[in-house]
């Protein structure tokens, strides 16, 4: 989360207790979206506090250690979760953390990932947010799914001409033409 919205990175990290939050505005097929992103703890001694911050999600990242086979484990547990407390129609993206390591550390292998996101039928990707490597690709992968999802449900967005008329955000003339937001 900090590495894409703020485009740093800590050797020193801990694992999130409880929820971190933050935001940041994307473009994603020509529309702007603002993501608010929040980082739960996955440990279940936090289900509690955790549980209210997935009400209306629209998007999730799945996000476990390649050298952690326990984290991987996690991931349908998380992934049930996440569609039981946002909803059915959260979108969620499988999302292998750590992929700078090397080899002889790994504990879950890229094809693994594949694998169990091909049988949960979302999105695959593996990310370091050490180097920066497929973190920007990781949320545009599911703010996109999130769009798609939005349009065929028919689900009106935020034009831009109202946010113009709100003062958030500045838009040039050669994106005006943008139709909705997610």
């Amino acid at each position: 989360m900090t590495r894409f919205s703020e485009n740093k990175f800590a050797l020193d990290t801990t694992a999130t207790l409880g929820i971190d939050f933050n935001s940041r505005q994307i473009k994603v097929d020509g529309s702007v979206c603002k993501l608010e992103i929040w980082d739960t703890a996955g440990q279940e001694r936090f289900s509690q506090i955790t549980a209210s911050y997935y009400r209306n999600a629209q998007g999730a990242l799945l996000v476990y250690d390649v050298g952690l086979a326990e984290s991987f484990e996690n991931i349908k547990k998380w992934f049930e979760r996440a569609r039981q407390l946002g909803g059915e129609h959260i979108e969620a993206v499988l999302v292998g953390n750590k992929s700078d390591i090397p080899p002889e550390q790994r504990e879950v292998s890229t094809n693994d990932g594949l694998s169990l996101a091909k049988e949960m039928g979302i999105p695959f990707i593996e990310t370091s947010a050490k180097d920066g490597s497929n973190i920007d690709e990781a949320f545009v992968r599911m703010s996109k799914e999130v769009k798609m999802s939005v349009d065929k449900r028919g689900l009106a967005g935020v034009t831009s001409e109202s946010l113009v008329a709100s003062g958030v955000v500045k838009v040039g003339k050669s994106d005006q033409a943008m139709s909705r937001c997610c």
